[in-house]
């Protein structure tokens, strides 16, 4: 589960350069993120430059309810995420590579690990 969080903090986060495509506002949006067998399906709403969402974390057999906030100034994207039953928490920071994909790291854990978010 612990790889799973750091996967949907990671997912947010980019360590490469951002693209003239990226948005200008919006992270709302539903977005989907997958490391190994772990994934994540999370539904954001931004107002400003704020966003939060909920969603629904998948480790193994296990499913897990989740919460993602931060905020989304284009072309960075720095949020939380929270696994509520595994009671776990990450961090990550990312930026845009196109509107609709995010490239970043998630930390949580004592863990780093890359991560990838694509919204559809």
């Amino acid at each position: 589960m612990k790889r799973l969080v750091l996967f949907a903090l990671t997912v947010a986060i980019a360590a490469c350069g951002s693209s003239s495509t990226a948005p200008n506002d919006k992270f709302t949006g539903t977005w989907y993120g997958v490391v190994e067998d772990d994934s994540i399906i999370i539904h954001a709403t931004q107002t400003g430059d704020t966003f939060t969402g909920t969603g629904i974390a998948f480790s193994g057999g296990d499913t897990s309810t989740a919460t993602f906030s931060g905020t989304s100034t284009p072309p960075t994207l720095q949020s939380t995420l929270v696994i509520v039953n595994a009671e776990y928490s990450a961090a990550f920071s990312g930026r845009y590579i196109t509107a609709d994909s995010i490239s970043g790291t998630a930390t949580g854990g004592g863990l780093t690990i890359p991560f990838a978010l694509g919204r559809h």
